[in-house]
């Protein structure tokens, strides 16, 4: 088997609760970065300085579990900024969701469509619903995070690779960790981490340092 060649530009460092400096001082040396908008206190003028930089930015905002007209409108104006990716959650028939996908795509500007699960991972049929959902409302990328309790769960999350692209799904929780790694081989573009033990966004994530001492030893 030919393992492909991983590096920076498959991380992407996942930021939240830290200050302005501190997000620019991560996302100088990173090649994608996700700003958690919603824990995150920057302004108009920080988000534009961080923009300006090389580093591709993905822009998180996870404030409920529905897009409403003000959700939106603010998306689209950080869209403005000149952003790579915007990850929102998947929702059903929501007007707001269709008009903020409609305009990223003629901003150039990928959509992730989001499912997270922090109880359980679903049936391999439920999670390809969702994916088949998030396509048919033209999602760049699927990101599906579920919580992994057993080897089984992170192999049922890693399986639903074998029929889809342009996905990044992976297994939450100490046992998810594995699958962190694993999904970068199987088609994911990249992984998700914390930029020290202290930020990590979600159970298991690998930190920046140990993602990268990972990559040196396959």
């Amino acid at each position: 088997m030919n393992y492909k060649q991983l590096s920076n530009k498959n991380i992407c460092v996942s930021i939240a609760n830290k200050t302005f400096t501190e997000c620019l001082e991560i996302a100088k040396n990173a090649e994608i970065v996700e700003l958690r908008l919603d824990l995150l206190d920057l302004n108009l003028d920080e988000l534009k300085q961080l923009f300006s930089l090389d580093t591709r930015f993905v822009i998180t905002n996870r404030l409920g579990d529905y897009i409403n007209e003000q959700a939106a409108a603010f998306l689209m104006n950080i869209i403005d900024l000149g952003v790579a990716f915007i990850d929102i959650e998947i929702e059903e028939d929501n007007e707001h969701l269709s008009s903020l996908i409609d305009y990223a795509k003629v901003t150039n500007c990928k959509v992730i469509l989001s499912y997270h699960n922090f109880e359980r991972t679903p049936s391999v049929e439920e999670m390809q619903t969702i994916i088949d959902l998030a396509k048919s409302q033209n999602a760049d990328y699927v990101k599906i995070a579920v919580q992994a309790s057993s080897k089984v769960d992170t192999a049922r999350v890693l399986s639903l690779y074998e029929n889809n692209d342009k996905l990044i799904a992976f297994g939450m929780g100490e046992v998810g960790r594995i699958s962190r790694v694993t999904s970068l081989y199987l088609g994911a573009d990249f992984t998700y981490v914390a930029p020290d033990n202290e930020s990590a966004t979600a159970s298991g994530q690998l930190t920046i340092e140990e993602m990268l001492k990972v990559f040196q030893t396959i």
